[in-house]
């Protein structure tokens, strides 16, 4: 089962409802903002924010970006961006 590290925020216990459902994932913990809180969440632990994530990369090869987007998709993409550039 391949491991998972979840970029989250208010989407990432949804997307934990769906990676679930599959099977083929493992999920491995979370990171989101400090204001976010600090979890968990669905059951998964929060292992840091984006200060932390060269870190957890090094450690946890697959990222999946759980921000949600309604209006332009801006901030995913920046995300998207930052995980590639690390």
């Amino acid at each position: 089962m391949m491991e998972l590290l979840l970029i989250g925020d208010g989407h990432c216990s949804t997307a934990i409802d769906v990676i679930g459902l599959k099977g083929r994932f493992q999920i491995r913990g979370i990171v989101q903002r400090k204001e976010d809180g600090n979890g968990p969440v669905s059951g998964d632990p929060i292992l840091g924010d984006d200060a932390d994530l060269r870190h957890l990369l090094e450690e946890k090869k697959n990222a999946f970006v759980t921000v949600g987007q309604i209006k332009p998709a801006a901030i995913r993409r920046g995300i998207s961006l930052r995980l590639r550039e690390l």
